[in-house]
């Protein structure tokens, strides 16, 4: 512990010594994030503290990924959880505003898009029981974007439980799914929803009872590793072996069977397959979810 606490400070020294490479790399995010949330302010000295507790798993080199971090997100994200009101005032419109194209491949009726937003609200801005607010354990290896996106997508999955598979898995609820910026990718998603759907279907049917109870508790019930490696009385990283396998196996199942299915050409083959990698975990989520528990 101390140890990781000396590698912090050391980081942070680092990244505030005038006239080193690194500050001056720093120095140009930190003018570019002001830039991006004109209306944020977030003392350097903190977003250096900030950046350096968030790489503390990288390689101790000079630079300890600064470039693979995304320095504008970490900014709003430190300010949001020191509880900046122009940060959550930003975090609220760039967004929370936004939710439902987050998870409109699960729920997106306004009811529950409503509780959903206020779920989020308490889940990653509000510090609870001593514990700094969730936003502050975004990392910057990604945008802040699709972190929320995720912490959404799990939000809104977990509260599937008990209700009716009629109104969670229709094959347009799987199209959507698909959906993306790309429009070759959307065209494959609106052309082939039916046969995806299929597909899926016949895929996790494929899966073993262990893997499929695995997948349930922890892609829907949302169960930790951890917990998951003790209820089994296996190491995690067993666990994890586990889920992986599980994973490979279905996306391999729905690819042959997509292959068998569909004549596509080796381009839309190719679509397709980042198609299943992008999308598997939600849709297994969304089909797991609509079984009986």
């Amino acid at each position: 512990m101390s140890d990781d606490l000396d590698t912090r400070r050391e980081r942070e020294r680092s990244l505030l010594q005038p006239g080193t490479a690194l500050n001056e790399r720093f120095v140009a995010a930190v003018r570019e994030a002001r830039r991006r949330w004109p209306k944020v302010h977030l003392e350097s000295e903190r977003l250096a503290r900030h950046v350096a507790g968030v790489s503390a798993g990288s390689a101790p080199d000079e630079a300890f990924g600064l470039d693979a971090l995304e320095l504008c997100d970490l900014y709003l994200a430190c300010a949001c959880a020191l509880g900046v009101p122009a940060a959550l005032a930003a975090f609220e419109r760039e967004y929370l505003a936004g939710l439902r194209t987050f998870v409109r491949d699960i729920d997106s009726t306004p009811t529950r898009l409503d509780e959903l937003r206020q779920l989020l609200r308490e889940r990653l801005l509000v510090s609870s029981d001593g514990r700094p607010a969730r936003i502050s354990r975004y990392g910057g290896r990604g945008s802040l974007k699709a972190w929320v996106q995720v912490a959404a997508q799990r939000l809104a999955l977990s509260s599937l439980r008990g209700r009716t598979p009629e109104t969670l898995v229709a094959d347009a609820a799987l199209a959507d799914q698909l959906g993306g910026p790309d429009a070759e990718l959307g065209a494959l998603r609106r052309r082939y929803a039916d046969a995806f759907g299929r597909a899926l279907r016949t895929a996790l049917d494929g899966a073993t009872a262990r893997e499929r109870l695995l997948l349930r508790l922890h892609l829907v019930e949302g169960m930790s590793l951890t917990r998951i490696a003790a209820a089994y009385a296996v190491s995690q990283s067993t666990v994890s072996r586990w889920l992986q396998s599980a994973r490979d196996d279905i996306r391999d199942r729905l690819q042959r069977e997509l292959e068998q299915t569909l004549r596509l050409n080796s381009q839309e083959l190719a679509s397709m397959a980042r198609l299943v990698q992008s999308q598997l975990d939600i849709s297994l989520a969304t089909l797991l979810a609509a079984e009986p528990g």
